[in-house]
Order: structure tokens, then sequence, then C-alpha cells
């Protein structure tokens, strides 16, 4: 019920029902998600124990490009403007800023901000660029002092 779950009903019961029928199917030792999606990977761990699957849930540090951006498919559907804004979206994220000036910086660069958030010991973000949307999210002890 909280952020990308908030935004898009639905979408991890579709996600966890998937994954758990895969897992369930093939009874690997071990699955591995990224944490571009953190919070995707932390339902699916977090359903793996509740069910006593045995498969491991491994997690796998986001990709980002040379610019930072976190690696996505969807980056292909940015402009070529909005390519060259949107690795300003984890440069903000990690500016060091709190919340509400990490909102107020990503408005002011042309970012429609669907959530930044701190829970936990991660900043969490998702924006749209045109109609494109971004998630990424870091640990707090990267953003900067």
């Amino acid at each position: 019920n909280k952020l990308c779950g908030a935004s898009r009903p639905g979408h991890f019961n579709g996600v966890l029902t998937v994954v758990m029928k895969l897992l369930n199917l093939v009874d690997a030792d071990r699955a591995y998600f990224g944490e571009k999606d953190y919070q995707q990977f932390q339902l699916i761990k977090d359903m793996a124990q509740a069910f006593f699957m045995t498969t491991l849930i491994v997690p796998c540090p986001t990709i980002r490009e040379h610019d930072g951006l976190a690696a996505s498919s969807r980056n292909l559907n940015l402009t070529d403007t909005n390519r060259q804004l949107a690795p300003n979206f984890i440069r903000h994220l990690r500016s060091g800023k709190n919340v509400q000036g990490v909102i107020a910086d990503l408005n002011a660069d042309g970012f429609k901000v669907d959530y930044v958030e701190d829970i936990g010991d991660r900043r969490y973000g998702a924006v749209y660029l045109g109609s494109v949307r971004l998630i990424d999210n870091i640990s707090l002890k990267e953003i900067a002092s």
C-alpha cells in the first residue's frame, strides 16, 4: 500500500503470484532480483520467508548507466532531451537535502514526482519524465551530508 503499491494498485499482487508460481515450479536454490526495485525485492523476499520456500532470494546491485541513471528498458522511451535530464533524478535523491527539498528540486527540473520517501534505511523515488515512469532508490548512507 506504499510507494509503487499505492501508485499501481494490484501490481504487486500479480508480481507475487507469478514469482511464487515460478519458484514453486522450478524449485531453484536461489533467485536473483535487482535492487533497482527494492520494494519488489523486499516483497518477494518476505513472501518466500512467509511461505517457507526453500529458494534463497538474493539481491543484485542496481546497474547504472555511465551518467548514473539506473539501467532500465524504459530509458529507451525517453526523448533525447529527457534522457539528458534523467540522471538528475539520482543526483537529487543523493543530494543530502530532505525529502521536501528533493521533491522541490525534481519539480524545478521538470520531473513530475510520484513520490520521494525515506523508509527504513533507504530513500525511494518515482518520477515521470513525459510519459516515462522512472524508479530508483538508494541507501541513506549514500546521501551526501
